[in-house]
């Protein structure tokens, strides 16, 4: 089912279906659909906005071949976006199917970016 409010787990928290207000889970938050502001050390979804704090790994995933969506900003080691980026992520390694947005970090990888303009270092974009 949904989980609307203020979520709060010592392990992790999510939702079968849409995880919205705030959510921490000391490893994990995530759920197919999220809207709000999630943080663990693991935070992921299929169609994500809001605001993600993972300092490990931050996970958009593709849905029985549908690309995954994210809008909005997310902090983490390891962006890991199979489908759509709108918005900001900033990390040690940022990876998209497509964005419109920015990437900031160490490496930035736009898989629709023409080849020379896929990786990147400090920052990458739609080219």
């Amino acid at each position: 089912g949904d989980v609307t409010g203020i979520t709060l787990a010592g392990i992790g928290a999510g939702a079968g279906g849409t995880l919205r207000g705030l959510t921490i889970g000391v490893v994990a938050a995530g759920a197919p659909r999220v809207r709000g502001i999630a943080a663990g050390l693991s935070v992921g979804g299929n169609d994500v906005e809001g605001g993600m704090i993972a300092p490990l790994y931050f996970k958009i995933q593709d849905d029985d071949g549908e690309p995954g969506y994210f809008k909005g900003i997310a902090i983490s080691s390891f962006s890991h976006i199979k489908g759509e980026q709108h918005g900001l992520t900033i990390g040690l390694f940022n990876y998209a199917w497509d964005v419109s947005g920015i990437q900031l970090g160490l490496l930035n990888y736009v898989k629709s970016n023409p080849k020379g303009l896929r990786l990147l270092p400090v920052f990458n974009r739609n080219w």
